[in-house]
């Protein structure tokens, strides 16, 4: 499993990476991997079908795992990628020129967890 990150460089521009998830600790029926560190605010949010943002940086870092629809999200030189069930974020491009979202035909639901850098 991996977890998308958005993050931005020193000239504020941001980007997408891809960072494994390992799953390290073995358990009765499966395997788990560690917690997420300085989690400080957990919370669920939709968000309507047909949506889309200007450019925005979150207020603080912040994982996202897509509970129900899809959206893309577009950093600022412009590449997009689509996300959707499942997947894992972390929106990690609190300062700089930060990402637009553009849901699609759907709402979204997904739960946001908060952390401290």
């Amino acid at each position: 499993m991996e977890i998308t990150r958005i993050y931005n460089n020193s000239d504020g521009e941001s980007f997408f990476e891809l960072i494994p998830l390992i799953m390290e600790k073995h358990v009765e029926k499966g395997y788990t991997c560690h917690g997420i560190p300085n989690a400080k605010k957990v919370h669920f949010r939709t968000t309507m079908a047909n949506q889309q943002s200007e450019f925005i940086r979150p207020p603080a870092s912040t994982y996202v795992v897509i509970i129900e629809g899809s959206f893309e999200i577009e950093v600022s030189w412009g590449k997009k990628q689509c996300f959707g069930k499942g997947d894992v974020l972390l929106f990690d491009d609190i300062t700089g020129k930060g990402h637009r979202v553009k849901t699609n035909d759907h709402t979204i639901m997904a739960l946001l967890i908060e952390v401290e850098s």
